[in-house]
């Protein structure tokens, strides 16, 4: 579904920054509306409409600007199936705020997400801290964390999808460093001597990049011997 309204968007107010930044186009209009129990509060549409959307396992909305319209479209499909139920779960039994269902909702759609991109996701302004989206989810243990400064990551902790009983997809996305490992020697194990590539596409659940750092790793601490140059390095059990 696409909503097209004319005119632009307020002043100080992008695509890009909408979840973040709010602004009344007319004070006046706003206050009557408000009184008149017809609006929330100011600037809490967008918020609902991310919450809305992404806890019932859609996508984000999509703004767009034109020379002399805004258009937001909204789209049918379930990409996160379940997260309804595990929002669901989550909203009888905790209290916790609307920005963290958001960044929850983000999370489950990634399974596993860098800080970095969940800053951009939510349009996190310069200077302004990630920590108050996610640390109610933190200590409560919906979520968990791994790495450290700019290498954290987040995903939705397994334990805590065991307690909801919520039957959740499994996925490799959020597999433990010495999971990973295991995994990587059992694939060696069957096919030695094995380009990147090659485990890369028996392994096709495991994030490239993670799978790239943890062989490189395991080269360097003599878990792993190489062979070739490095452009078609292989592989294989010492």
């Amino acid at each position: 579904m696409a909503i097209t309204n004319p005119g632009l968007l307020p002043i100080g107010i992008t695509v890009n920054n909408i979840l973040q930044k709010t602004g009344k186009r007319n004070i006046h209009l706003a206050k009557v509306f408000y009184d008149l129990h017809l609006m929330e509060a100011e600037g809490t549409g967008y918020d609902l409409i991310y919450e809305t959307l992404l806890t019932v396992g859609k996508n984000k909305p999509v703004v767009v600007e034109g020379e002399d319209y805004v258009e937001v479209s909204v789209a049918r499909n379930i990409t996160t199936k379940d997260a309804s139920r595990l929002c669901d779960f989550i909203s009888d039994h905790y209290k916790i705020s609307r920005k963290c269902f958001i960044t929850l909702g983000l999370i489950l759609q990634h399974k596993t997400i860098s800080a970095t991109d969940l800053t951009r996701e939510l349009q996190l302004l310069q200077g302004e801290r990630l920590r108050s989206w996610v640390d109610a989810l933190l200590l409560n243990g919906i979520v968990v964390s791994r790495g450290s400064g700019k290498g954290v990551k987040y995903s939705i902790n397994p334990d805590f999808i065991a307690k909801s009983k919520v039957q959740f997809p499994t996925t490799l996305k959020t597999i433990e460093p010495y999971r990973l490992k295991a995994l990587i020697k059992e694939d060696l194990r069957f096919h030695p001597d094995s380009l990147l590539s090659e485990i890369v596409q028996r392994l096709p659940d495991v994030e490239f990049h993670e799978l790239e750092k943890m062989t490189r790793e395991m080269a360097k601490n003599g878990e792993l011997k190489t062979s070739g140059g490095r452009r078609y390095r292989r592989y294989l059990l010492p």
